[in-house]
C-alpha cells in the first residue's frame, strides 16, 4: 500500500492519502503508527482521501470491524479520558462505487455501537469533505506528510 498521512490545522486533523492496494495488514500497521504518534488523538477529526485506483476489495466487513476495534482499544491506552462516547468525524472522499461501499461498511460497522457514535460521510471531492468537517478554508497538499 502506498499512503501518506499528516496532521494540519493546529495538529487537529488527520489527513491520509491513499494509493494502490490496501490490504487489512496495511491498515494495523497505519493503525499502530497513529497510536503511537502523540498528536494523534482518537476524538480528532480525520479526511481520508483515496484516488482513483486505491483498490480496497480485500477488506471484509471483519477486517473493518477490527480496524474499530484498533481505534477503540486507543480509549484504554490513555489516549482519551475514559469511558466516555468517542466521538470523532471522518471525511471519506472517493474515486470509485467500490471505495464508497467499503467506506459505507465500516461506517455500519460503528452504527451498530451502543456507546460510541462518530459521524462518517463519503464525498467525491476534497473541498465538500473540508467543508463538512468545517474546514473549507483549508488548503492541503496531499503529496506532504509521512510515507512510511
Amino acid at each position: 500500500m502506498s499512503y501518506r498521512y499528516q496532521f494540519v490545522d493546529g495538529n487537529s486533523l488527520l489527513v491520509a492519502h491513499f494509493a494502490e492496494t490496501i490490504a487489512f495488514g496495511d491498515l494495523e500497521a497505519l493503525t499502530g503508527l497513529l497510536e503511537a504518534d502523540p498528536r494523534f488523538v482518537p476524538e480528532m477529526d480525520r479526511l481520508l482521501v483515496f484516488d482513483q485506483h486505491t483498490d480496497m476489495s480485500d477488506l471484509s466487513p471483519v477486517a473493518l470491524a477490527s480496524i474499530k476495534t484498533a481505534i477503540l482499544r486507543l480509549e484504554g491506552s490513555g489516549k482519551t479520558n475514559g469511558n466516555r462516547a468517542l466521538k470523532f468525524r471522518s471525511a471519506y472522499v472517493v474515486a470509485a462505487e467500490m471505495q464508497e461501499i467499503i467506506a459505507r461498511l465500516y461506517a455500519a460497522t460503528w452504527q451498530a455501537d451502543q456507546l460510541h457514535r462518530p459521524q462518517i460521510q463519503t464525498f467525491s471531492t476534497v473541498t465538500g469533505a473540508l467543508a463538512w468537517l468545517g474546514r473549507g478554508d483549508l488548503k492541503l497538499d496531499l503529496s506532504a506528510g509521512s510515507c512510511p
